[in-house]
């Protein structure tokens, strides 16, 4: 304001000139003092809805990392479980290989030398027969008292055969 305005009086924005304090119209250039956008959007309003935008976004953002980084996790947990998994049956199957060429040698055992020929011509035969039902019976019984028990059942069906 000038020095010759008088308390009542305030400058226009726009073309400066004076005009009434009460005043909302120039009454030189006839714009008006106070837009309805200064009225309904003041530069505070948005500044706060533009902070409130901002965080919520931002809050979206963590929660949405949290839960991939939880996913990422069990992903991860899935697939080391995924590969025990897989070497629990390579090993198996590695066993089961093993099992199945000592029964397919055991048959050939026996249909070449014939039970009754193992029990005295063939000492051999004899010998590889029991030290493949020994090895069998690791696979089938693990522990001494099955394995005793799993003997038992050999002597059953065979009750020729005794091993050494």
């Amino acid at each position: 304001m000038n020095e010759t305005t008088t308390s009542k009086e305030k400058e226009c924005k726009y073309c400066k000139s004076q005009m009434k304090t009460d005043a909302t119209v120039c009454s030189t250039c006839h714009r008006n003092q106070k837009p309805i956008k200064d009225i309904v959007y003041p530069p505070n309003f948005i500044i706060i809805i533009s902070l409130i935008i901002s965080l919520g976004l931002l809050v979206l953002a963590y929660m949405q990392f949290y839960e991939a980084k939880k996913e990422r996790e069990e992903a991860s947990t899935a697939l080391n479980q995924a590969l025990i998994a897989k070497e629990e049956v390579e090993r198996t199957a590695l066993d089961l290989r093993k099992t199945l060429k000592l029964v397919v040698e055991n048959s050939f055992i026996q249909a070449q030398s014939g039970i009754g020929l193992i029990m005295g011509a063939d000492p051999e035969a004899k010998k590889r027969l029991e030290k493949n039902l020994n090895e069998l019976s690791k696979f089938v019984e693990p522990d001494s008292l099955s394995n005793k028990k799993w003997w038992q059942n050999i002597n059953k069906l065979y009750p020729q055969y005794k091993p050494d």
